[in-house]
């Protein structure tokens, strides 16, 4: 597969993460915030408030609850206040990139904070115990994703490196939540969120892919036993640590894919779009898979032998991809589905399914699409990609 292929690859299942991310915000009443007016007068100026006492009241706030781990009602409240207002502001402003890229005091106490967790596990739930300001900073940490501001990358990954990541994902999967505490939604969303969006070279990717290999295998040995009762919010838990794999297949071991291969395939398998209302974390979940699967295949011909034999024996493979390749839902996803049909069985069978003229015609159907839309970058990209 060509780099540039693997980099559109990535872009549509960021792009289509991101919007399964915002309908599980939306389902679970996280999209209202403060705005401007709850804060102070309304004839202030915004642009002045930030510079002026916004920064300086949220800076002094970091830096006592970093100092002290604690903060009376008053700090609490306005913390509260402060990190809704800059995250709804870093929605809609344009210039909140700029601005919070010149923050260097409010940076470095996020940063101070942030390392309190990933050294210590302060103000985390491990032990019962949750600190009523993680939420705040937990805000504070989304509006930093939502401008791309990659200067808290290297403590954050550490923050999804250490033990306490690890615990709190496997008691997820002992109780299939559906709502998570603040601490869960910390650690396995807004940590992995911010990394998959703000380390844009994937320098990081990939020392936290190695960091992660050896545990894949025990992550879905707990997880696939229990993967008819999983929620929306366990599959969107799961699809951080699953998409790390795709930014670099090399940084793993032959024994390695194939324990991957072996689990996505089986997700696959048991994980059903039947319903017309399944929600759309599942439906990611399912594409990124088989992006994973042409992945792997095309990474070493021992993957595309086994995956054949496989595919041979239980015929259940198929029968889900073929599934999956007239789910009108997404159309990436059932031009990946064929894709990986096609390398499963022979020409003639592929040929004789009828399969090859669908995907042409989904080809060509998405193609014009980008053409009308204006986007000759993605129609440049498609065939790119249909050219391997």
């Amino acid at each position: 597969m060509t780099e540039r292929k693997q980099v559109l690859q990535w872009n549509e299942i960021q792009k289509q993460a991101k919007g399964a991310l915002d309908m599980w915000k939306k389902r679970n009443n996280q999209i209202s915030f403060s705005s401007l007016s709850t804060l102070v007068d309304k004839d202030v100026d915004e642009q002045v408030f930030l510079n002026e006492d916004f920064s300086k009241e949220l800076c002094d706030i970091l830096e006592y609850w970093h100092d002290n781990r604690s903060l009376n009602q008053n700090q609490q409240d306005k913390f509260r206040k402060y990190s809704q207002y800059l995250l709804n502001v870093t929605k809609n402003n344009g210039e909140a990139t700029q601005w919070l890229n010149q923050q260097t005091r409010l940076t470095d106490l996020a940063k101070k904070c942030a390392d309190d967790i990933a050294s210590h596990g302060y103000y985390l739930d491990i032990e019962g115990t949750e600190d009523p300001n993680l939420q705040s900073f937990d805000w504070l940490i989304q509006a930093y994703t939502n401008t791309e501001c990659d200067q808290l990358i290297d403590i954050i990954v550490r923050c999804v490196s250490n033990r306490f990541y690890t615990k709190t994902l496997y008691n997820l999967g002992d109780v299939n939540a559906s709502i998570l505490t603040v601490t869960q939604q910390f650690l396995l969303i807004t940590c992995p969120d911010y990394i998959l969006t703000c380390d844009t070279d994937k320098s990081h990717f990939q020392n936290l892919l190695k960091h992660m290999a050896p545990h894949y295998r025990e992550l879905f040995t707990h997880f696939l036993p229990n993967i008819e009762k999983w929620t929306d919010t366990v599959v969107l838990c799961l699809l951080y640590p699953i998409r790390f794999i795709l930014s670099d297949l090399n940084a793993l071991s032959l024994e390695e894919k194939c324990h991957i291969q072996e689990a996505l395939v089986t997700m696959l398998q048991k994980q059903s779009l039947s319903d017309p209302n399944v929600e759309e974390e599942r439906i990611t979940l399912v594409h990124t898979a088989i992006n994973i699967l042409l992945d792997l295949v095309h990474s070493d011909p021992k993957i595309l032998s086994q995956l054949k034999k496989q595919a041979n024996d239980d015929s259940k493979l198929l029968e889900v991809l073929r599934q999956f390749s007239n789910d009108n839902r997404n159309e990436k996803m059932r031009l990946h589905a064929y894709e990986l049909l096609s390398l499963l069985v022979p020409e003639e069978e592929f040929v004789a399914a009828n399969d090859a003229a669908k995907v042409t015609e989904l080809f060509v159907k998405i193609f014009n699409e980008a053409l009308e839309e204006g986007k000759d970058r993605t129609a440049e990209n498609l065939m790119q990609g249909l050219k391997g």
